[in-house]
């Protein structure tokens, strides 16, 4: 865990290392890997994704499929999380993905979340005093032309896994 993070630090300034970290991502996540999903760009708090218009992302009308599109948008919030709430510390799990179709793409798909510190925190503060959070995030997927394509409603549940319950 500690060298994925470190490999997420240095791929913020490095392409190399972004190309290792989604080589890393796509053997770790198989159900995205025909999506041949990518991470762009990042930071602490920002990651910007492409899903490419390729064969296996496109649905029978050819344009984007509906479901590379909500992979994508659940990847993309679900990274930024990871960079905050650690999986070796933290349950992350998505509860609930509601998406709104509003064009057709017929390009490669971008999309992007940003979360502020001060949410961060508060977030923290929450976990801290509760045994679950429910939180919702909003993301956009545009096309290369920047016409919004889909919007996401992403709700997850982070829980502390002291705090998980399992059967024995």
């Amino acid at each position: 865990m500690k060298r994925l993070e470190q490999i997420l630090t240095k791929a913020e300034s490095s392409s190399f290392y972004r190309w290792i970290l989604n080589l890393i991502l796509a053997k770790t996540i198989p159900f995205n890997r025909p999506h041949r999903l990518k991470i762009a760009s990042l930071t602490a708090n920002e990651v910007n994704t492409r899903l490419p218009y390729i064969k296996n992302n496109k649905n029978h009308l050819n344009g984007i499929h509906a479901c590379g599109l909500a992979a994508q948008c659940e990847f993309t919030c679900g990274i930024v999380l990871a960079r905050h709430f650690p999986f070796a510390k933290y349950r992350l799990i998505m509860q609930q993905l509601t998406m709104d179709y509003h064009y057709q793409g017929k390009t490669d798909t971008l999309a992007s979340f940003r979360v502020e510190d001060e949410f961060v925190n508060a977030l923290q503060k929450r976990l801290d005093n509760e045994d679950a959070v429910l939180e919702t995030f909003k993301v956009v997927a545009k096309d290369t032309n920047g016409t919004d394509i889909c919007t996401a409603t992403v709700i997850w549940q982070l829980k502390s896994w002291d705090k998980v319950k399992t059967k024995r």
